[in-house]
């Protein structure tokens, strides 16, 4: 267990809160799993990057964690309350990201975590309840180029600027371009920012058999530069709409209706699901693209491969 510890002293930028991890070369893989790294402060009254775990320029793997209850700064900007990676590659895997915050005061990006010109993947974490005072609740994407969001369950997350579950943004040189495939994104709509997920000027998002559910805006795309391609996305109670903003969406093959989650609570977020391309295009098929009834219910249960 990793608990309670502080980073850096005042008036310090400081990173990892609880684990900090640097490497040098090609051949730093450390592994991390199986802890609980819970409730430590990267910065007290500056910058923190990374109040449960930084990581930069090593290609770590991550799995099995609890990451709880961490801040990133409590005095200042904060950025990644759970992880900052920077410029990894690391494998983040089965971990629970829950109840972290980037600051308590002001700024923050990145309640569970953020990506920094990291082609990072992360696969099957629950990234749940997590809280930034700017963008990205539960995910904030800065400039990384090849990252990979698979079976994860991404919900419950608050942001008071933009994109309260997934915010992605990169710059003309730096783009942001990812592919987001079997995630569950829900309930992402506890602040100002109730948006599923906020593309940001030069950012290209493929999405695949994702279930998309109770935000404001689904999938919101800001500038001519942002792109987002989803294909099988099920869409239900987002409530301005499923998507919007000026850049560029294409939707194919997407299904209104409601997923027939078990219990929308943090405590059964596990239970959520996804489903198949083959299950889509069946359900599509009988029901004329409706989800309904107790078939339904059991399709979505049987399809569920992260938590």
């Amino acid at each position: 267990m990793i608990t309670n510890n502080i980073a850096g002293a005042s008036g310090v930028v400081s990173s990892g809160g609880g684990i900090y991890l640097i490497g040098t070369d090609a051949f730093t893989l450390p592994v991390v799993s199986g802890n609980e790294i819970l409730s430590n402060t990267a910065s007290i009254s500056n910058t923190g990057y990374g109040g449960g775990m930084y990581i930069q320029n090593c290609d770590a793997t991550v799995s099995a964690n609890t990451v709880q209850d961490n801040v990133g700064s409590i005095g200042g900007d904060g950025k990644g309350g759970g992880l900052y990676l920077n410029q990894s590659a690391a494998t983040v895997s089965g971990n629970d990201i829950i109840h972290n915050a980037a600051s308590t005061v002001a700024g923050g990006e990145g309640g569970g975590l953020v990506l920094y010109l990291s082609n990072a993947t992360l696969d099957a974490n629950r990234i749940i309840s997590n809280t930034a005072l700017t963008q990205g609740g539960g995910v904030s994407v800065d400039r990384s180029d090849g990252f990979t969001l698979t079976n994860n369950i991404i919900a419950q997350n608050r942001a008071d600027s933009v994109g309260g579950g997934l915010y992605a943004w990169g710059m003309t040189g730096f783009p942001a371009r990812g592919a987001l495939v079997n995630n569950t994104i829900a309930d992402n709509d506890l602040g100002a920012a109730g948006e599923g997920i906020w593309a940001q000027n030069t950012t290209t998002l493929t999405l695949t058999n994702n279930i998309v559910y109770g935000h404001t805006y689904g999938i919101y795309a800001s500038g001519s530069q942002s792109l987002v391609t989803a294909d099988y996305t099920v869409f239900h109670g987002n409530t301005t709409a499923d998507t919007g903003g000026s850049g560029t969406i294409v939707s194919t093959n997407a299904i209104n209706g409601d997923p027939l989650f078990v219990n929308s609570s943090v405590m059964e977020l596990s239970r959520l699901a996804v489903l198949s391309r083959r299950e889509h295009r069946d359900l599509r098929r009988s029901a004329g693209q409706r989800l309904r009834g107790r078939c339904s219910a059991l399709r979505l249960l049987r399809g569920h491969r992260g938590g």
